[in-house]
Order: C-alpha cells, then sequence, then structure tokens
C-alpha cells in the first residue's frame, strides 16, 4: 500500500501543480512590449484587429500605430448640421480622453464582415496611391469606473481607407469617417 501511495503521489502532484491548465488554449504570450499591436499591421484585417485591441485595451500607443501620419476623422455634426473632420494630432488627445474618461470597460465590436472596395488614384499623378476602403458595421459600448453599471453606447458603421507604406509595406488608416448613431 505505501508503494502505490507513493506513485499515485508522484503521479498526482504534477497535474495537480497544473491547475486548470488547458492544452488546448496555451497561454497568451505576454513577452511583447506595453502597447504593441497584436499583429503585424501587413494587411487592413490586421489593422482593424490592432485598432479593435487598442480600444478594448485604452492603448493609446497600439491605437497610434494604427494611424497613417495624414490621418484624417471625420464626423457628422448635428449642430452645425455638416460633416466636419480634424488631424492625428486632435485624435489623439480626444482618443486619450476617451480612454481615461470611461476607465472601466470599452468593448468593440466589429459586426459582420467588412464590405471591401478599391479607391483608385486620383487625377493624372501616377504617383498617387491607390487605398482599400472597408464599410464596417460596430457597436461600441464604455463604462465608467465610478459606475461600472453606467455608461454609453453607439453602434453605426465606419468607413476606413487603408494606405499601403510603400518602403515598409505596412498598412495604416490614413482616413476614417464615423457613421455612428448614439
Amino acid at each position: 500500500m505505501g508503494k502505490r501511495l507513493l506513485i499515485l503521489t508522484v503521479l498526482l502532484i504534477p497535474l495537480w501543480g497544473m491547475g486548470c491548465l488547458n492544452p488546448f488554449s496555451p497561454a497568451q504570450d505576454s513577452s511583447r512590449e506595453e502597447g504593441e499591436p497584436l499583429l503585424k499591421p501587413v494587411s487592413p484585417d490586421n489593422v482593424l484587429q490592432n485598432f479593435r485591441y487598442a480600444y478594448q485595451n485604452r492603448d493609446l500607443k497600439a491605437y497610434e500605430r494604427c494611424l497613417d501620419e495624414n490621418f484624417q476623422f471625420e464626423w457628422f455634426d448635428d449642430e452645425k448640421g455638416s460633416w466636419d473632420s480634424y488631424g492625428k494630432a486632435e485624435d489623439l488627445k480626444r482618443t486619450e480622453g476617451l480612454f481615461k474618461y470611461f476607465n472601466k470597460s470599452i468593448r468593440l465590436t466589429w459586426l459582420g464582415e467588412p464590405e471591401s472596395s478599391i479607391e483608385p488614384s486620383k487625377g493624372d499623378n501616377p504617383f498617387s496611391e491607390t487605398r482599400i476602403v472597408y464599410l464596417v458595421g460596430f457597436e461600441l459600448v464604455v463604462l465608467w469606473q465610478e459606475y461600472p453599471t453606467m455608461g454609453d453606447w453607439a453602434h453605426g458603421q465606419a468607413e476606413f481607407k487603408f494606405r499601403k507604406d510603400e518602403d515598409t509595406d505596412l498598412w495604416y488608416i490614413v482616413h476614417w469617417k464615423d457613421e455612428s448613431e448614439f
């Protein structure tokens, strides 16, 4: 009986140390640097995944890495009754405020597969680039730390235009037209 108990103990101790280890769900790689996007932006799809990651983790550095230097955000201003826009620097300030203000939870869900199209280069300039355009349905839910059951909700469509950097072959969002409803 003593030998059986010893063998059983030797076999069970390693299993006990594994806890609830699921071999079909390996641990996440935690070796990446803080703020580093999860995927290399080699396609518009990867950029959208990184964009979602940045929002859900309130990671401004990951968000910034999704944006082209010439990025423009466009939205419909109800007060003015017209479309308005601003550039990358203003967008980063506003997004940082969003991430700080809604510091409990931000959940961004893409609804369905994006509709993609190509926006051909404009004019006679052979160096103007072709852009990939995605029309994406989304739902955004944001919660406050102070009132964890309170927050805001938006849904609608967003049009993202992606530009491929010819030097690095990486993709960036160059234009975001927000067509959300609150």
